[in-house]
């Protein structure tokens, strides 16, 4: 925003925060006093400059109108000097409400009422004329009709106009006595102040018919959506979700009425219900309670008011849920009359019994505004409608069935009713096909080729890998005992040669203690001399067993192989050397060249039952046919050995069971045997029904997710 329109020096210039004691701006119209400051003069203009670049930013910004009009005012009046100044907006009405205000008790209109109806008579006209003004003070029509200006101030007032409308006044009170060019300088900036402040309410009113858009739009989405079905399920998770978007909160829970009780069907954000979980028992509970009272609960925080019963019950779940806000609005059936009004055509609507609950919740926040409740009260009306249709149709004798007949009938009629039978009597022999031919029944697993035995070589000091002594060829094998690596601690050998130093010195004591009880001396000399030597002695003792412990732990530092046979490790060189190990670090693995390998599987639990009947019926061990993922053109066989006694989560199927499957190992090369090698294994359990081998986990699906609740 330019500042050419700011008083000049020969103009006057807005008074600045430290000449605010003066009566006058710094430089009046009159020509005697002292002489200019210009070096003031521009600190002042600097400082305006600041606070229009201020005022631009604050109108461009997402704030409140409150926060907006606190930061404008107050910059305002800073600009330009002035002793306070108000912001009026107008309302509905055509009357003027003050948003915010700086030092109005100094205008003498709080405690005057007859001040009060002219100066808002003069408001009013302002907003009439829509044109900035100055009213000196006292000035304006007298009687008690007219606007005129009661204090003992220079009014300037500016309008906010927004699309050709006043939507509001701004109001400074401004020191008179200053000359009619400075007064036009301060009504001109205060004009620009007045179009910012304008952009800001233009930007507001944009935002908010962008919301209210928004609003509309998930409206209609909510509208269709809990509409677009008539079956009962799709409806109450249409109602919980798209309800959720709708007014804004953290979860929405829909309950229908289930004989006495209620009960949750629908968790917004959520796929199934399990209802056996805690929460959602105590939360139908708690719609149960609320629908039999008839009345809906809102809780933010204060339970004053509410039954014994149902606060009991609201605090138990509140425990489980960790909500904030809760509402419970119960739903009712929706009764209407076409033929109430037939001539005017018109209908009327009743609400009945009730149906179902409506459960709005915030973690975040306990205020119910305004605004939740309409929207909570607007899914509720339209929640009636939709679950009084989805009902009505589901309620209908053999629902389902006429459904289904009416989708079908095409299949009945006399042309189509030949091509009908014939289906029927294929889709018969392939069902009786599938229950009665037996097919072998194959339980398929993952897992990795292991040697049965194996031993692992592990760091027992700390301390750094300097020499590493296996033989570069990797089908050698090493003896037992023999040293693989070399390793170093700094901290030990200075350990070692401290203690070394001590015992030395500790052996010179006692040596000349020795030579000492050989001369001629006193009795109590003696007893002297003999006490030291036993402290002397027991020190050296001392220090020969932490010398020998900390040799031990030197001689540690050679790492040896514990087992003959052949190192299974990659790039030890690369991955080791000259590299800082701890203590209980696994360093390496040691195979023997002759030890029989396995297949370890991960067996998933779901398949466990019918891995155990197979073993029960069968007499011999279960075979296993199994591909190497490095040669998954070839097949091999095998057969179980052991099934392990616990569960354990090893993999992406959860839980597990860990198989051991033996296999004789002349059945490939002998380059395809390595370690973690990935296997894919079938399992053969027998011999079922073709269609239960085929279909066995869909039918195990079904129970465990629907059957399980009957």
């Amino acid at each position: 925003m330019s500042t050419d329109s700011f008083p000049s020096s020969s103009e006057g210039t807005p008074v600045s925060s430290r000449e605010r004691r003066r009566p006058v701006g710094p430089h009046s119209d009159h020509q005697d006093g002292p002489p200019i400051d210009r070096k003031l003069i521009q600190e002042t203009r600097d400082q305006i400059r600041a606070m229009v670049d201020e005022i631009t930013l604050l109108s461009q910004s997402e704030c409140s109108p409150q926060e907006f009009y606190q930061g404008f005012l107050s910059r305002t009046t800073g600009a330009l000097a002035s002793v306070g100044g108000a912001v009026w907006s107008l309302q509905e009405g055509g009357g003027l409400k003050l948003e915010y205000q700086i030092n109005l008790a100094e205008s003498g209109l709080v405690e005057n009422e007859a001040a009060q109806i002219t100066h808002d008579r003069l408001l009013k006209q302002m907003v009439a004329t829509g044109e900035p003004e100055l009213i000196p003070p006292h000035s304006g029509v007298a009687d008690d009709e007219g606007a005129s200006n009661p204090t003992d101030h220079l009014l300037m007032m500016g309008p906010l106009v927004v699309e050709k409308n006043v939507v509001g006044i701004v109001e400074i009170f401004q020191r008179p006595g200053a000359g009619p060019t400075t007064q036009r300088g301060y009504l001109r900036f205060l004009v620009q102040m007045c179009k910012a402040a304008s952009d800001y309410l233009r930007n507001q009113q944009l935002r908010q018919y962008g919301a209210q858009q928004a609003m509309w739009n998930r409206m209609r989405t909510f509208i269709r959506a809990i509409h677009g079905s008539l079956n009962t399920r799709d409806t109450v998770y249409a109602i919980a979700n798209e309800g959720r978007r709708l007014m804004d909160c953290d979860r929405v829970s829909v309950a229908l009425k289930q004989g006495a009780k209620m009960q949750v069907q629908a968790m917004s954000g959520l796929d199934t219900i399990e209802r056996r979980a805690e929460q959602i028992k105590k939360l139908s509970k708690l719609a149960t309670l609320v629908t039999k009272a008839g009345e809906p609960l809102c809780y933010t925080g204060d339970d004053t008011n509410l039954p014994p019963q149902i606060e009991f019950c609201l605090h138990d779940y509140l425990d489980a849920s960790h909500a904030k806000l809760v509402i419970v609005e119960p739903l009712r059936e929706v009764h209407r009359d076409l033929n109430a009004d037939a001539s005017a055509g018109t209908e009327t609507e009743q609400l009945g019994r009730v149906i179902g609950a409506l459960i709005v919740e915030k973690l975040s926040e306990d205020k119910a505004t305004t605004d939740l409740q309409h929207r909570v009260q607007t899914v509720v009306t339209h929640s009636n409608d939709a679950l009084t249709n989805s009902l009505t149709h589901s309620g209908m004798f053999l629902a389902p069935v006429w459904t289904w007949l009416g989708k079908t009938a095409v299949l009945t009629q006399a042309r189509n009713l030949p091509k009908t039978l014939l289906a029927a009597a294929v889709l018969l022999l392939v069902m009786a096909a599938l229950w009665v031919v037996p097919y072998p029944f194959t339980l398929a697993a993952n897992g990795v080729l292991v040697p049965e035995k194996r031993s692992e070589v592990w760091a027992d000091v700390d301390g750094v890998l300097k020499e590493i002594l296996i033989p570069d060829n990797p089908d050698a094998v090493v003896d037992a005992g023999a040293v693989l690596a070399v390793m170093t601690n700094n901290d030990l050998m200075v350990e070692i040669r401290n203690l070394q130093g001590q015992l030395d010195k500790s052996n010179e004591e006692v040596n000349k203690l020795k030579r000492a009880q050989h001369t001629s001396m006193t009795p109590a000399e003696a007893r002297m001399i003999g006490g030291e030597l036993a402290e002397a002695e027991t020190l050296r003792e001392s220090l020969i067993r932490q010398l020998e412990l900390k040799s031990n732990k030197a001689e540690s530092l050679n790492v040896r192989a514990p087992v003959t046979g052949q190192i299974f490790n990659w790039q030890l060189r690369e991955n080791l050397l000259r590299r800082p190990v701890s203590r209980g670090q696994n360093l390496m693995t040691i195979v023997h060249p002759d030890t029989p390998w396995e297949i370890e599987l991960e067996f998933p639990e779901r398949r466990v039952a019918h891995l155990l009947t197979a073993q029960r019926e069968a007499t011999e061990p279960l075979q296993v046919t199994f591909t190497l993922a490095s040669h998954p053109g070839n097949e091999y066989t095998g057969q179980l050995i052991n099934v392990d006694n616990k569960m354990d989560v090893r993999s992406d199927e959860g839980n597990v069971v860990l198989l051991r499957i033996g296999f004789a190992k002349e059945q490939f090369p002998h380059d395809l045997l390595r370690s973690g090698t990935r296997v894919t294994a079938q399992v053969h359990a027998g011999r079922r029904s073709l269609g239960y081998v085929w279909f066995h986990e869909m039918i195990e699906t079904a129970h465990n997710t629907w059957l399980l609740w009957f």
